[in-house]
């Protein structure tokens, strides 16, 4: 029992979780970038999810927002992977858009 213990406290020690400062600014992030995709300004966006996504590796939502700005965009073949990589992470409640 106490290995176990011992190996699931290594696991999440190496497995770092986002810390709060990278958490607000990929929040940030995510308002301009849905503020340019409201404009139409995709490359813009895309930009924004891309810097979102890397401060919170672990959320879904930078995922939809690529994929409905290439799509956006007319790039479906972009777009089809990361709308499958957001179905993928989002199983609960995904958006109807993706």
């Amino acid at each position: 029992m106490a290995s176990t213990t011992r190996f699931l406290v290594c696991i999440l020690w190496f497995a770092a979780p986002a810390r709060a400062d990278d958490i607000s600014d990929a929040q940030a992030e995510m308002e301009k970038a849905q503020e340019d995709l409201e404009r139409g300004e995709f490359e813009a966006a895309i930009g924004r999810f891309n810097v979102a996504r890397s401060l919170v590796k672990s959320s879904s939502g930078p995922y939809l927002g690529l994929g409905l700005a290439y799509a956006r965009m007319g790039h479906c073949e972009q777009a089809i992977p990361y709308l499958e990589e957001y179905l993928r992470r989002k199983k609960s409640n995904p958006k109807p858009e993706a």
